[in-house]
């Protein structure tokens, strides 16, 4: 008997976001909305995906993540499905502060080696966090459809490593850009077939935007900078 086809999920992180641009933690602050670029990458997005067959479409109901997908839908003509499970991570007091000030709290390094044992001051955890994708993900996954997702960095870094086998703590070792693109093909025997893919992204150039010279894991799967 042949194995059933593989399920195809792809995930898109939302564009760049005003909360990006400045280097702030938004959480699930919901009057974050997409800069100027972001727009731009969201119509970039669309010219790239618009000819793929998608059979549905899954958001975050977060304003940055219907703003992006919004385009590619219309392209489309499908609907878009707002999914609380792909919502962004639930920092509590940590949201609305600056990146770089909350790197340098003691618990920094913790989220960086050992995020598995770490719960955010009135906040998630991100053993809450993994089991809410990975339970979502399971539930919607369907052999031979193939889905988009469209989330926030920390949460696309956890489907990815769930996805392919890794634990909790590897979730960090990936690095997702506003408005990239990753592909992951779920059966049998799931596989990564690619990962933070922004070749896409004619508008970054135009603005003159550039990949960090230096990547690193940090909150929020991270941002180019000008």
């Amino acid at each position: 008997m042949r194995a059933p086809k593989p399920t195809e999920i792809i995930l898109i992180r939302h564009g760049q976001s005003s909360a990006n641009s400045a280097g702030i933690l938004a959480g699930r602050d919901p009057s974050v909305r997409l800069t100027d670029l972001g727009r731009s990458q969201a119509k970039d997005l669309a010219q790239r995906l618009k000819t793929v067959k998608i059979d549905r479409i899954y958001s975050s109901p977060l304003t940055r993540c219907l703003e992006t997908i919004t385009p590619l839908a219309h392209e489309l003509g499908k609907k878009i499905n707002t999914d609380d499970s792909f919502i962004e991570m639930d920092y509590g007091s940590w949201s609305g502060e600056k990146l770089s000030k909350l790197s340098k709290k003691s618990e920094w390094a913790q989220i960086q080696k050992d995020p598995a044992k770490f719960r955010f001051p009135e906040g998630e955890s991100f053993k809450e966090m993994h089991l809410r994708v990975s339970s979502r993900i399971s539930e919607i996954a369907a052999p031979g459809k193939t889905l988009i997702i469209c989330s926030h960095g920390d949460v696309i870094k956890m489907l990815i490593s769930h996805l392919i086998g890794l634990k909790i703590n590897s979730f960090q070792q990936f690095f997702v850009e506003p408005a990239s693109i990753s592909q992951i093909f779920v059966g049998e025997k799931n596989s990564l077939v690619k990962a933070n893919v922004t070749d896409h992204l004619k508008s970054n150039s135009k603005t003159g935007i550039r990949r960090t010279k230096s990547i690193r894991a940090i909150l929020g799967g991270g941002d180019v900078q000008k």
